[in-house]
């Protein structure tokens, strides 16, 4: 290979580099984050799979264990949640996919149930605090769902 040849190759390479530094310290210097999480609520015409997944840069991890757990549905109504039906107990506004859990599971955890996935949000009344609670719209939909004993699978 002549001199000429390679004193090129190596100044396109170094330009290469050059501009890839550049493009890079431009994303950090304007807040550029690969896994950031976009607010449900922020967000309402998301699908809830593309949000819950979005926070990890790989598939979902195997469950960190799994429990057989009593399953019922609520609605964002005063009758069932209170005076400020539209707020979840972690402070964040209802939404589909949304959770209540037992206390023992913090709030923003991963659950599965039913091969759907959900978040915990929301927290049940102390006297059915060993259940699982998914927030549902409508009480025709809750009701349907009705009492389900299933397997239920906690993420990290």
């Amino acid at each position: 290979m002549d001199k000429d040849k390679l004193f090129t190759i190596t100044q396109i390479a170094i330009l290469i580099l050059v501009l890839f530094a550049i493009a890079f310290t431009i994303g950090m210097a304007i807040g550029f984050e690969r896994t950031s999480r976009p607010d449900p609520t922020e967000f309402p015409y998301l699908n809830f799979y593309d949000i819950c997944l979005s926070q990890y840069e790989a598939p979902l991890k195997m469950p960190v264990f799994q429990v057989l757990g009593v399953i019922t549905a609520y609605n964002p109504t005063e009758e069932q949640c209170g005076a400020n039906p539209e707020i979840m107990a972690s402070g964040k506004k209802v939404y589909r996919g949304a959770m209540a859990c037992p206390r023992w599971l913090e709030f923003g955890t991963l659950v599965g149930v039913d091969d759907e996935l959900y978040v915990c949000e929301d927290r049940l009344h102390p006297d059915y605090e060993g259940r699982f609670d998914i927030l549902m719209w409508n009480s025709e939909e809750a009701l349907e769902w009705g009492v389900k004993q299933l397997k239920v699978e906690i993420y990290e």
